[in-house]
């Protein structure tokens, strides 16, 4: 069974998002970081910065549904449970920003966003089960 996150979940906030995360597996390819804070950036909403605490890396994040008016990523059940979601539980989703090109050709990663259990703080990257419906270079600024 998929789970879909059919409502738009809460743009992370201070108050609502988890000052501490845990990436089962880490971020590819630097799978042992597993430890991040996740920084709103005040002056460049909608911008966050997930910055490992143990290593000098950090990735530029966004909430994909301020980027992308119809997304609907399809989550697996595996995926869900991993992170610690019950079915009736409103997950974080991000999508991590490349900014490798300039911030004119900046894109964002719709087939593996992060998923987030914002009560714990425990999330994965994911592939979401209807990936061919979007792309991991959807442009950030369209022309």
């Amino acid at each position: 069974m998929a789970t879909d996150s059919q409502a738009q979940p809460p743009a992370p906030t201070p108050d609502t998002s988890p000052a501490r995360i845990h990436l089962l597996g880490g971020l590819p390819p630097f799978n042992d970081a597993c430890d991040f804070t996740l920084l709103i950036c005040v002056e460049a909403p909608p911008f966050l910065t997930l910055q490992c605490v143990d290593k000098k890396l950090a990735w530029t994040l966004v909430n994909p549904f301020l980027i992308v008016e119809n997304y609907a990523p399809h989550f697996s059940e595996a995926d869900w449970q991993a992170v610690g979601l019950a079915p009736q539980d409103k997950p974080l989703v991000l999508a991590i920003v490349n900014l490798r090109e300039g911030v004119q050709r900046a894109t964002i990663n719709l087939i593996g966003p992060l998923l987030i259990n914002p009560a714990t703080g425990r999330g994965k990257q994911v592939v979401i089960e209807n990936a061919s419906a979007y792309s991991p270079r959807h442009r950030l600024l369209q022309d």
